[in-house]
């Protein structure tokens, strides 16, 4: 994401270069653009408010970002490079697959939690950075049957279940309630939560669900602890 002085992904170079003095720069108007964006939706932002939040003047927020999608890009893959690093961690230090399968949905109900449903609303808007989270799914359901397969071997989760399906599952119902009304009646994260422990449960041997309703217990019982910058409006 971020490789010398540039805002990178291996998918997308958003900003091909950033001088060395401009660097904490573009750092703070990201902080305060994707905070911004996070509160109020990313339609209702002003590239004027941003600069006005941060007492620049407007001249210079657009010498550093041309325009809001270019700056909402670079936030988002700020975004995911810090997340792909607390995976990282997570990874490491999990005793086996359904601890980081876990910290990964605590992690998202969390998120959801942080953000106003109109930042996933407005995405459409914005058909670059559409195009481009539409790209990365399908490396992430690449990335979520390596840890199903590796759940399989560990005797946590079902060997007759095909995990692509479930996988496509997972997303068309969470991408379709988020692309109608129920939202005003349900919050994004308790429609995560319920779709996904359906499907999780669903999956299980009965150790994966032993170890399932033990994560679950602890995640009641304690605080969300992740590196500060993890969600979107800090």
């Amino acid at each position: 994401m971020f490789i010398g002085d540039s805002i990178y992904d291996e998918d997308f170079c958003i900003l091909e270069f950033i001088p060395k003095m401009h660097a904490d720069l573009c750092d703070k108007i990201l902080n305060c653009a994707m905070k911004e964006f996070a509160i109020h939706g990313i339609v209702a932002v002003r590239m004027d408010d941003v600069a006005a939040k941060l007492s620049i003047s407007k001249r210079t927020l657009y010498e550093t970002f041309s325009n809001k999608e270019e700056l909402l890009m670079a936030g988002i893959l700020r975004h995911e490079h810090r997340m792909l690093k607390y995976m990282q961690v997570v990874t490491e230090q999990g005793e086996n697959v359904m601890e980081i399968v876990m910290k990964f949905y605590h992690y998202k109900v969390e998120e959801f939690r942080h953000t106003n449903p109109k930042f996933y609303e407005d995405i459409d808007k914005y058909p670059r950075v559409k195009q481009y989270l539409s790209n990365k799914g399908d490396k992430h359901r690449e990335k979520s049957l390596e840890f199903f397969n590796k759940g399989v071997k560990q005797g946590l989760f079902r060997k007759d279940v095909n995990y692509r399906i479930v996988n496509i599952m997972l997303e068309v119902q969470i991408t379709y309630l988020m692309s109608t009304d129920v939202h005003k009646q349900f919050s994004y994260a308790d429609m995560f939560e319920s779709i996904t422990m359906v499907e999780m449960r669903g999956v299980c041997t009965t150790k994966g669900m032993h170890c399932l309703e033990r994560l679950l217990e602890r995640i009641k019982t304690e605080s969300f602890d992740c590196p500060p910058g993890l969600f979107l409006n800090e």
